[in-house]
């Protein structure tokens, strides 16, 4: 069965970042002479870039978990097509389609659409 994850956390995100930010633009503002334009830059460039970065890679690697599950789901779905008497497969399609629906909730819970949509995949592969 597959673990269903839940949607991280961006503000725990955005503070990890600007907790490695903050003295990321205090070292980068100090190669630039006091009072200089480009000091302010850098130091704000210092702090700001960290909790993008961080963001960025977040929002990356979520992206590519749905494809995964999207890949899984799709898998289970043609171990049907090939199999459709058996009731193991149609358990694991049933499972793996609330996993891919539940990672793209933001509370990583199925709606109630998603389980009339996972039937109807179903009943599309078994011509029902």
């Amino acid at each position: 069965m597959t673990k269903i994850k839940k949607r991280p956390n961006n503000i725990g995100l955005l503070l990890l970042g600007g907790v490695l930010g903050l003295p990321a633009g205090i070292i980068l503002s100090a190669f630039f002479p006091e009072g200089s334009a480009m000091r302010v830059i850098a130091g704000l460039g210092g702090i700001a870039a960290p909790p993008v970065a961080v963001l960025m890679y977040s929002s990356k690697k979520w992206a590519e978990y749905v494809q995964h599950m999207l890949a899984e789901y799709e898998v289970t779905k043609e171990q049907l097509r090939k199999n459709p008497g058996s009731a193991q497969a149609r358990e694991a399609m049933l499972q793996t389609g609330r996993a891919y629906y539940s990672c793209m909730r933001e509370e990583g819970v199925p709606t109630i659409y998603d389980e009339p949509a996972i039937n109807n995949d179903m009943k599309a592969i078994l011509g029902t």
